[in-house]
């Protein structure tokens, strides 16, 4: 009997070792939560050194290599068949270390990564450029071409403003030389998107983007580039990577927020800081130094050496991510037809979706408003002028003269624009009276210099008055597309690149002997050969032949503003800069410069000096030719610390010689584009700060420092 105990005894002792170690192989939680993982991988992880896990490890398709000292301590699940290797006196009853072996019949790897490459939207803005003279403040949603930041200078501050609401900016380049604190205000959220990056020495500068708040909800950063951090100064806000295929931290990145990434490889080294969710799930990821993440980790694959550490936290487990970057707007461009005939306001509009717009119609004297037509035939005003918009959309309010006509001279008006199509203004390069509609430049010929053989268009407007009343049919010969408008109907539509060709209207219009009717032709030229010719005839006489110039027509003011040719955004510059010397109190202007070099003016010394001058106070003298773009009112903006004096064609316009502490002063005058203008400006720095930045301003211009291309000296 009590050797039947015994065997009982060592039975049930058996079944339950048996026990603990089946316990042990598998897993109690079959599926165990991701967003309980410190460690989240779909392949293989290795650690060693000192490195340290505190959280459990989940690995869907990879073996786990544990060397050195590495500490762990939670429990590590992985694949059966896929190795679980550890130094021989690693196991779950050492102090400290609670790694357990969790295999598990099968396993999965979710992951639910946005795809950035589409992400996020960018509604339909126009990219504007900024240039960081003066402060910055951004307030409304905007797209820039560029967002440049490239002074320190008290007063110069680059501020994001979401006090009223969230804000979302995309800039397909960020351009940032200087180090800079950049300030986000107000309780609302921030979405910058950035396409590229530029800095000193081809990186950017670090920089900080500070949040008050300590929200990291308030900022989300998507980037298709790494973007630098300040270091020992944490960016709280989420980090979005795009479009990469590497990732390195470089030792100063510290993150407070989610960090998401579809990089191939992640190194993460120094003592980077990171709190909160770091998701890389397609990146092989490498751990080193003293760096560390506490939140949680989601990647390919994982190795920890040195120093580095992982604590669980479900701190920003889960990441909220918005549908576009910018709201979807729709932008309303007006045009005036013919020109010059009335007005219509607004000029432009961006509407958000569903939204109305109301137009208001003045006609000039002697003219007829007689309706609306729009780029797009589901989009037309109503009478009252009330329109929703429902796209991009260009709407033209149309007028006929009234009196007969008697104030018109022959021609047609061509704006001629340096694209392959005739609606953007900033491709606009000439307007002219042009007598007829028979060009054939050939392969290497242009309509003018200031536009290239290829890729052009042009859009002639006007009014056609037929001599003999019948029924008409029009023709085109070219190489490439065309469009006719006739009394507002569209006769021909033949857009594309082809070559040379004939378009007969499929339908005849019916036009009377003595009336001004409206033409439109619109021509697009892509590469290669270039010719455009318009044709007629008609039913009661008039034989298949050119349009004759005797019957087109346009409005006496339209002929005398645009005969001669008016140019716009005039051929490249070549001016090399403002000659601009610098001299030492004792040798104030009248001996040999210290300093002297040609540039722009666009100087921000700060408590230092121009070339070798080893004083904190000094004289500048800078001269030369300003050739202006534009002819319409044209502000010159000087910002100076400290003193200055200006002449305009010699004569003294700005006379500011006393102490100033980084202040603007401006003189305007009436530009005429192509014209030079002798500027001369003294400037004195008594001390201190010092700093002196020539810019200008107008409608055309918007706002910048002037480029030295429009500058000229004595050398150019």
């Amino acid at each position: 009997m009590k050797k039947r105990r015994v065997l009982a005894f060592i039975l049930i002792l058996l079944m339950i070792l048996a026990n603990i170690s089946f316990a042990s192989a598998i897993s109690a939680d079959p599926n165990p939560d991701p967003d309980d993982m410190a460690v989240y991988l779909k392949g293989n992880f290795s650690g060693g050194n000192s490195a340290a896990i505190e959280g459990d490890l989940y690995t869907a398709l990879g073996n786990v290599q544990i060397s050195g000292t590495m500490q762990s301590t939670g429990d590590f699940y992985h694949k059966t068949g896929t190795s679980y290797n550890y130094p021989g006196w690693y196991d779950d009853s050492y102090p400290g270390y609670g790694a357990k072996n969790k295999v598990l019949a099968a396993t999965v790897y979710n992951e639910s990564f946005p795809t950035l490459a589409e992400f996020p939207s960018i509604g339909n803005y126009v990219p504007v450029a900024s240039n960081q003279n003066q402060s910055l403040v951004i307030s409304q949603d905007t797209h820039f071409g560029e967002l440049k930041i490239s002074s320190n200078a008290s007063g110069r501050d680059v501020v994001f403003d979401v006090q009223t609401k969230d804000l979302f900016v995309v800039a397909d380049k960020l351009s940032i030389t200087v180090w800079k604190e950049i300030n986000v205000v107000g309780t609302h959220t921030l979405f910058l998107y950035v396409n590229d990056y530029f800095g000193g020495n081809s990186k950017i500068k670090p920089f900080l983007l500070s949040n008050p708040s300590g929200n990291p909800n308030q900022i989300y950063i998507i980037s298709k580039d790494y973007l630098p951090l300040n270091a020992g100064t944490p960016l709280i806000g989420h980090l979005l990577y795009s479009g990469i295929a590497n990732l390195t931290t470089g030792g100063y990145a510290a993150v407070t927020g989610s960090v998401i990434t579809d990089a191939a490889n992640v190194s993460i080294s120094g003592s980077d800081p990171f709190h909160g969710l770091f998701y890389a799930p397609y990146a092989a990821v490498s751990m080193g130094g003293s760096a560390m993440i506490t939140g949680r980790l989601v990647a390919d694959s994982l190795n920890m050496t040195g120093s580095a550490k992982i604590v669980y936290s479900d701190q920003y487990s889960t990441l909220s991510l918005p549908d576009e970057i910018l709201p979807p707007k729709y932008t309303v461009n007006t045009a005036v037809y013919p020109l010059g005939a009335g007005t219509i306001t607004p000029a432009s509009a961006e509407i958000e979706v569903g939204q109305s717009i109301h137009f208001t119609v003045t006609p000039a004297g002697g003219y007829t408003f007689t309706g609306f037509t729009s780029s797009d035939p589901s989009m037309v005003p109503d009478e009252g002028g009330n329109l929703t918009v429902t796209g991009n959309v260009t709407i033209t309010a149309n007028f006929e003269p009234t009196g007969g006509g008697s104030g018109y001279a022959g021609g047609l008006l061509g704006e001629y624009y340096d694209s392959k199509e005739p609606v953007n203004p900033t491709a606009l390069k000439m307007k002219r009276i042009d007598s007829s509609i028979a060009f054939n430049y050939g392969y290497d010929l242009s309509p003018d210099p200031v536009i290239g053989h290829e890729n052009f268009s042009v859009r002639w407007t006007g009014y056609i008055k037929p001599a003999v009343t019948g029924d008409y049919i029009f023709k085109t010969y070219s190489d490439d597309g065309v469009k006719l408008f006739v009394n507002n109907v569209k006769l021909i539509d033949n857009w594309g690149l082809f070559t040379l060709n004939f378009e007969l209207a499929d339908n005849s219009i019916h036009l009377e002997a003595g009336q001004y009717y409206p033409i439109t032709l619109e021509y697009q030229q892509g590469p290669l050969y270039s010719a455009v010719f318009l044709f007629w005839e008609s039913n009661n006489g008039v034989s298949m032949g050119l349009v004759p110039g005797g019957v087109l027509y346009v409005t006496q003011e339209t002929h005398d503003e645009y005969s001669p040719a008016k140019y716009y955004n005039p051929l490249e510059k070549a001016g090399t800069g403002f000659i601009n010397k610098f001299y030492t109190p004792a040798g104030w202007i009248s001996d040999t410069p210290e300093a002297e070099e040609i540039s722009s003016i666009d100087y921000a010394w700060g408590l230092s000096a121009p070339g070798d001058i080893g004083t904190d106070k000094f004289y500048g003298r800078m001269e030369g030719d300003l050739e202006t773009k534009y002819t319409e009112p044209t502000t010159l903006i000087f910002t100076v610390d400290d003193a200055l004096k200006v002449w305009v064609d010699n004569v003294l316009v700005i006379n500011e010689w006393d102490w100033h502490n980084h202040e603007t002063f401006e003189y305007t005058f009436n530009a005429v584009a192509g014209e030079k203008y002798r500027i001369k400006a003294e400037y004195a720095d008594f001390g201190l700060g010092a700093t002196i930045v020539m810019g200008w301003r107008s409608d055309a211009l918007g706002s910048e420092v002037i480029p030295k291309e429009y500058m000229y000296n004595n050398l150019d």
